[in-house]
């Protein structure tokens, strides 16, 4: 997997998925969930991206 960006060349870039419980429709148009950016592999943010919510099961008395 190799990735090329003209204007960059020479840096690895990555596609991000994202989405962002910090923002609203009101603002923060750069984090709807069908948004994509770039970003280089060791780039991480706490507020974006991909969740997986799942029911706990409840707890044994």
């Amino acid at each position: 997997n190799e990735s090329y960006d003209p204007n960059e060349p020479g840096q690895w870039k990555r596609v991000q998925r994202s989405g962002s419980f910090l923002c609203t429709d009101l603002y923060c148009g750069a984090f709807r969930p069908s948004q994509r950016m770039k970003t280089t592999p060791d780039t991480g943010m706490s507020h974006g991206g991909f969740r997986v919510v799942a029911e706990a099961a409840a707890p044994i008395e």
